[in-house]
């Protein structure tokens, strides 16, 4: 009887004990201005002024590095007039709790300038694809602003366990094949060619759908290696650029105009 009762009673403290954890994006319900974060911030992009040159700040993997990320919103608001609007390449949060996906946009909705982000594998695990979807929206966007077609896809394949589903190949080529012929894109995803974790059974359609787009698909930007790399995708001779973490302290600045483009390794 004695265990009986001993079974009970830590039972109860471990009850107990996970109510000072969050482990469901249920248990956050986000302010109004922090629901569909990306969508809001794509309007305040198509209100800017056109110019002949975009400028982006493009950071990624924030995760635990609360620290630097606000020292790069400090930074980057001394010197915002020389950007559009900031990309971050995914990982926002580092267990996929909303709690952090909320203390970043804390952070970095203080920025000067609209900011937009893709989803990464951090991001994923237990509820942390719902609590994305929750503030951030659609974990696969698409926008074109300036003549310049901006899509952002979801490549995480191994935290799906390759199911074939991941990336969307389908909705990629929509995406591609329905831009005017004069719009350049630009593809946005958080595991670059690199990587080693994209679905491997996706791999060659992956690669003909982005060789469909020719010269209109400028380059692919990445994040998760958490180091600068830049290269060709294999088979192809599309440009890919990986920007590295906020830990290091450092991102990208990338300048598209007419007749080119140019990344700078930005130190903060």
């Amino acid at each position: 009887m004695r265990l009986h009762y001993l079974f009970y009673a830590v039972l109860s403290i471990f009850i107990t004990a996970c109510d000072l954890f969050e482990y469901s994006a249920h248990q956050i319900t986000p302010d109004q201005d922090e629901k569909d974060v990306n969508l809001k911030n794509i309007d305040r992009i198509l209100s800017l002024p056109v110019s002949d040159t975009l400028k982006i700040a493009f950071i990624s993997d924030s995760q635990r590095f609360y620290d630097e990320t606000e020292i790069f919103v400090d930074y980057f608001n001394t010197v915002s007039e020389e950007y559009d609007f900031v990309i971050h390449g995914g990982d926002i949060s580092d267990f996929g709790l909303a709690k952090e996906f909320l203390w970043i946009n804390d952070i970095l909705s203080r920025l000067e300038v609209p900011y937009l982000t893709v989803i990464g594998n951090h991001d994923i695990p237990v509820y942390g694809h719902e609590a994305y979807r929750k503030i951030y929206g659609p974990d696969n966007y698409t926008f074109t602003w300036n003549d310049h077609r901006f899509i952002f896809l979801n490549t995480n394949s191994l935290e799906y366990g390759y199911n074939g589903l991941v990336p969307d190949l389908g909705w990629l080529q929509k995406q591609i094949s329905e831009r005017k012929p004069s719009e350049k894109i630009i593809l946005i995803s958080h595991m670059g060619p690199e990587s080693g974790e994209f679905d491997p059974k996706l791999a060659a359609g992956y690669r003909s759908i982005l060789k469909s787009a020719g010269d209109n698909l400028l380059f692919t930007l990445h994040g998760h290696s958490h180091e600068f790399k830049n290269g060709m995708y294999p088979q192809t001779d599309i440009p890919f650029w990986v920007t590295t973490s906020m830990d290091k302290r450092a991102f990208t600045k990338v300048r598209i105009w007419e007749e080119g483009y140019d990344f700078k390794k930005i130190e903060f």
